[in-house]
């Protein structure tokens, strides 16, 4: 205990000049003088003192290291003191079922959380249309080839340098069918043709 003794010293001198020393540097920070203070004398005081302190510390090193371990086998021999022992509890047999038991279902959820999860497979399956559908489509086809293909010879016939022809009759008829069916397709398309030159002065 006199080692203790010894500790609690330093630590009451070692905090009483830690104190001085902060009231000094406050009293300098604020511009006033510390000229002939008491706490300079105390300071000095207190510094000889743990200066003188060092070598016994120094010798009661190995003193303090020996009461620290004996105190923590101590308290470890206590815990293993203090700590269950299941080994001397008795258990019957119908224990040990149930025992067993519920640790066969632990193994078995466990073993379940650590399957992959393996998605099922899908089967291809053909998508039947209706007939109405396909011969609309089929029809909507024909309609646009019909149209490219009476685009393609009005490009044709702007663009040629051969001097263009007489129509007759059938011509007109044919150029009155196209702008139907045209008219048609921007209709169910929802969308502008571009006029070739060629139409635009038709059209005047």
């Amino acid at each position: 205990m006199q080692g203790i003794s010894f500790y609690e010293v330093k630590n009451r001198d070692l905090l009483a000049y830690t104190r001085d020393l902060i009231y000094l540097m406050y009293q300098m920070s604020i511009g006033n003088s510390i000229q002939g203070d008491p706490a300079i004398e105390r300071l000095v005081y207190l510094r000889t003192v743990l200066e003188r302190m060092r070598p016994i510390e120094h010798r009661m090193k190995s003193h303090v290291e020996k009461l620290i371990l004996l105190a923590s086998n101590v308290i470890s021999s206590d815990v293993k003191t203090l700590r269950p022992h299941p080994e001397r509890l008795e258990v019957d047999d119908e224990s040990d079922e149930l025992g067993s038991e519920n640790d066969n279902n632990e193994d078995a959820v466990q073993e379940t959380k650590s399957k992959k999860y393996v998605p099922p497979k899908l089967m291809a399956v053909h998508y039947n249309e209706d007939e109405e559908e396909v011969e609309e489509r089929k029809i909507k086809r024909a309609r646009r080839r019909a149209l490219q293909s009476s685009l393609i010879q009005d490009l044709r016939a702007q663009y040629s340098e051969a001097p263009e022809e007489f129509q007759d009759d059938s011509i007109v008829k044919r150029k009155k069918q196209e702008d139907i069916e045209k008219q048609k397709y921007e209709e169910d398309y929802l969308i502008r043709l571009q006029m070739t030159k060629k139409e635009k002065h038709n059209k005047r």
